[in-house]
């Protein structure tokens, strides 16, 4: 059995140049992220424009992280920086647009925002519609880089808080609350997201011929993914039934429903 090679500080601080490379816009909406929520962090109401600067940042992790993948299909750096400044100019317009829209509709329009850019992190390198195996090669291994930086973020930020917590118990420095909230935009964002970057496939065009299938992802989709879409289309079976037999209207909050199945059933595809 080879011996397990362990990484190194040198390699693991090559891997992060190669990061910031690779996803410099990226990189700099997760510092912008943690720096300008970090600056909220204690007010009671932060300034609109604040707000607005923390809601454009943390939209453009996953434009950026979209625009810099889909130009690297191409193989253009130019064409990389050059999406990226458009993607900036366009995250300031909405940041000006959001400060003249009602409350009610900031929170909707950001969710919208971010679901959209999240999917087209998913499909916009692989939009001319070909190689499906490397489009569903690159789209698990984000999945699975996903969980396993969920994973070290969450273990990386309970050690820290706890030794925050030990510096202020034991040895009686004043940690004020606010330290706790900012350790963990730092790490939710600047960690996190160079860390999720760093197991992003480098060479997009090869993963049309890997062939291989984690059998964990196979027990998941099967047993956990496909069940919840039975469940979920047997209810809006059964709603159906009763809206056709009652005449009534069906409730708003049907379509979150079925945008929960269509969630559910594209994963388990």
């Amino acid at each position: 059995m080879p011996p397990v090679r362990i990484p190194s500080i040198r390699a693991a601080a090559a891997g992060a140049r190669r990061v910031s490379v690779r996803f410099p816009f990226v990189l700099l909406a997760a510092i912008g992220s943690a720096a300008v929520g970090s600056a909220m962090v204690g007010e009671r109401r932060a300034e609109d424009a604040l707000q607005a600067a923390f809601w454009a940042a943390t939209l453009g992790l996953p434009l950026f992280s979209a625009l810099a993948l889909a130009a690297e299909r191409t193989g253009s750096r130019r064409l990389s920086i050059a999406t990226g400044l458009i993607g900036v100019a366009a995250l300031a317009v909405v940041a000006v647009a959001r400060m003249q829209w009602p409350e009610p509709v900031r929170t909707r329009r950001y969710a919208q925002l971010s679901i959209g850019f999240h999917l087209m992190v998913a499909f916009l390198p692989w939009l001319d519609g070909r190689e499906s195996n490397g489009f569903w090669q690159y789209n698990r291994a984000l999945f699975l880089r996903f969980l396993a930086a969920a994973l070290h973020s969450a273990v990386l930020y309970v050690g820290l808080a706890g030794a925050l917590l030990a510096l202020d118990k034991l040895f009686g420095l004043k940690i004020h609350g606010t330290a706790y909230f900012r350790l963990w935009l730092l790490v939710a964002f600047v960690f996190n997201t160079w860390f999720f970057l760093g197991g992003v496939p480098g060479n997009l065009g090869t993963l049309e011929h890997r062939r291989d299938y984690p059998r964990a992802l196979k027990v998941f989709s099967q047993f956990i993914l496909i069940p919840i879409v039975a469940v979920y289309l047997a209810i809006l079976t059964a709603y159906l039934v009763r809206v056709l037999v009652t005449g009534q209207w069906p409730s708003n909050w049907i379509g979150y429903l079925v945008s929960s199945v269509a969630t559910a059933g594209i994963l388990s595809l």
